[in-house]
């Protein structure tokens, strides 16, 4: 019986392991002959280094409206809950915050030459948008503004909840070009969200709230003060599906950091 069984393996099985082999070997060839198509990680040296540079700048700049602002508010006397602290924002970095919205649209070119890579889960439109697209639509409410409201403490408040997710959105950003990315700051770049998209709601709200008003009563109801508000309340619509959204990102993210080595 264990001959019978020994030849029996001993035919079969190079009648399995040939097909196998050839099957194989024919996927080998395949692999050798077919082109190399570079994936985000694969961006030549250059590439890397402007991404890097241009991140930096960006990471650069918030890390200083930031604590411009922090100085502004401390300094100033009167109740710590009055905005009037930082009734001298658009004065102190306003320019700064105008020079870094307009690097920003580098990323339009960027999506455009494909140097952002692949999405699981996200268009490229719908990344523009969220990485370009919403902070513009606001900025130009800012810009009609700010004649109008030189001195508002809006300014600071708007400012600091955009720079509460640009202090580490940008520094992960310039990780990830060279796949180097420290846990604590990944950590940080998929939580700061939870305090931070509440703040900028508010901010937001307030300030193109008042500027529409202030829009109203300087040029009449012709003004880019409806699309201001209709931008708003759209994003007050969308606020609870994409909060609970990034949660979920962000418990995956999180997680995964316990068995990656980055």
């Amino acid at each position: 019986m264990e001959t019978m069984m020994a030849s029996t393996m001993i035919t079969t099985v190079p009648a399995v392991t040939k097909p196998q082999s050839r099957r194989r070997s024919q996927q080998n060839e395949a692999v050798s002959t077919t082109p190399f198509v570079p994936r985000r990680n694969n961006r030549g040296m250059l590439t890397k280094a402007w991404l890097a540079m241009y991140n930096c700048m960006n990471a650069l700049g918030w890390w200083f409206v930031l604590i411009r602002i922090a100085v502004l508010y401390l300094s100033a006397e009167g109740s710590v809950l009055g905005l009037y602290r930082l009734e001298n924002t658009l004065q102190t970095v306003g320019h700064v915050v105008f020079a870094l919205q307009g690097l920003v649209l580098l990323d339009l070119v960027h999506a455009a030459l494909g140097l952002w890579g692949d999405h699981p889960t996200h268009t490229l439109a719908e990344r523009i948008m969220c990485k370009v697209g919403h902070r513009s639509e606001v900025f130009v409410s800012v810009v009609m503004a700010a004649p109008l409201m030189p001195h508002s403490g809006l300014f600071g408040l708007l400012f600091f909840s955009w720079g509460l997710a640009d202090i580490f959105r940008f520094p992960y950003y310039v990780t990830q070009s060279y796949g180097v990315t420290p846990r604590w700051l990944k950590w940080m770049r998929y939580s700061m969200f939870i305090i931070q998209w509440p703040i900028q709601l508010v901010a937001e709200l307030l300030f193109v709230g008042v500027a529409s008003c202030l829009q109203f009563l300087t040029y009449g109801v012709f003004c880019y003060a409806w699309i201001g508000l209709a931008l708003q309340i759209r994003h007050i619509v969308i606020f609870g599906s994409g909060y609970k959204a990034l949660l979920t990102a962000r418990r995956v993210n999180t997680t995964t950091m316990v068995s990656c080595s980055r």
